[in-house]
């Protein structure tokens, strides 16, 4: 009798155990899975505000990538002006904000040189 209840504690414990560790390996999976999904939707939505915010000031977007250093670079036009801007998507940080004359080679479309 007292050897079955021995084998009865302990097949609940290995059970309590296994469920308590399951239980954290869940947890930690939707930590992580907050913590690296969540930033991404931040950074689509610093970039799409700041382009917003250039567009209602009269900006026309003329080019937009992103950097090898994950950065996102903005090249806007108004008028006689053009603006580089290089923001980290991370932050919000604008990195550079480069405005200068447009001149006429701006308005030539690129040639192809053979």
């Amino acid at each position: 009798m007292y050897d079955e209840a021995v084998v009865r504690y302990v097949s609940w414990g290995a059970f309590a155990a296994t469920a308590l560790l399951e239980a954290r390996m869940r947890f930690i999976f939707a930590l992580l899975f907050t913590l690296f999904a969540v930033p991404v939707a931040a950074q689509t939505d610093v970039v799409a505000g700041l382009v917003e915010e250039l567009k209602a000031d009269g900006y026309v977007v003329l080019d937009q990538r992103g950097t090898l250093l994950g950065r996102t670079q903005i090249v806007v036009r108004r008028n006689d002006e053009i603006r580089e801007i290089v923001i980290n998507p991370n932050t919000g940080e604008i990195l550079r904000d480069l405005p200068r004359a447009a001149t006429p080679e701006d308005d030539m479309p690129a040639s192809d040189a053979d």
